[in-house]
């Protein structure tokens, strides 16, 4: 079963590698714009540097800590006003104790 997202918006955190940057492959390759968002921007742009967007599929970056409030609601902001809306959230912030 394919699932399409054309013309759909989503903001994806933890997003710069793993599971989160993953998802962000996924969505874009099903036709969703995305945002993708971690606290380290260069990990966020080589994210997006290995993704290729395809249809109206759009990919852009907000450096955030999901774990801050203000700078959560700032990417959010981003989001909105750089792809008109936002339909889905994937909550994929994390921490690693041991790092």
């Amino acid at each position: 079963m394919e699932i399409r997202l054309d013309g759909r918006v989503a903001l994806i955190t933890g997003a710069s590698k793993g599971i989160g940057q993953a998802i962000a492959a996924e969505m874009v390759a099903a036709g969703a714009s995305v945002m993708l968002s971690s606290r380290k921007e260069d990990g966020l742009r080589a994210a997006a540097a290995s993704i290729t967007p395809t249809g109206g599929a759009e990919i852009e970056v907000f450096a955030a800590n999901a774990g801050d409030p203000e700078a959560a609601a700032a990417c959010v902001s981003a989001t909105v006003e750089r792809f008109g809306g936002l339909d889905i959230l994937v909550n994929n912030a994390a921490t690693n104790p041991y790092m």
